[in-house]
Parts: structure tokens; C-alpha cells; sequence
């Protein structure tokens, strides 16, 4: 919740925009595809593709799994300013 809050407003700091390129589910996995533009913190454009796959378990979502092409994204951050975790 601290970097949907905090930190993605002011990483991806304008014309965010997302674009849903691909839904399909089943019974219990829902994929989503999505495309995510933005102005980064250091004024270059950020433009890359997401997998969602939301696994779901007696009506609720029980777990979420996120996948993207990070050496696109680190290409577009350069180093500036990224802070990694860990």
C-alpha cells in the first residue's frame, strides 16, 4: 500500500495512463494484460507491459502474481533516482 500511496505518484509523476489489452479467465485464474505509460520522476517517458495473474479461492482473490519486462524499465529509469529494496 506504501508505494501504490506514496511512491507511485511521485515515480510515475504525470499522463499516467493504462491500457487493458487482454483479459481471459476461468474458474479460479483471471490473466490481465496492460499496458502502462507515464512521465517519470526524471522526465523521461516510461512505457511497458504487465501480466496480472489473479488466482481466486472461494469467491475472493487469493493471491496475485505481477509480471513486467524490468530491463525495459531500467533502461527507461537509467539508474536515476530508482531506488531498489533488498
Amino acid at each position: 500500500m506504501h508505494f501504490l500511496t506514496t511512491e507511485f505518484p511521485a515515480v510515475f509523476v504525470a499522463d499516467r495512463q493504462v491500457d487493458f489489452t487482454a483479459v481471459t479467465a476461468t474458474d479460479t485464474t483471471v490473466v490481465v494484460e496492460t499496458r502502462m505509460r507515464a512521465t517519470l520522476m526524471n522526465g523521461r517517458p516510461y512505457d511497458n507491459d504487465y501480466c496480472f495473474i489473479f488466482e481466486l479461492s472461494d469467491g475472493r482473490i487469493h493471491r496475485v502474481r505481477e509480471y513486467m519486462d524490468t530491463q525495459r524499465a531500467q533502461e527507461m529509469f537509467d539508474g536515476n533516482g530508482f531506488r531498489q529494496n533488498g
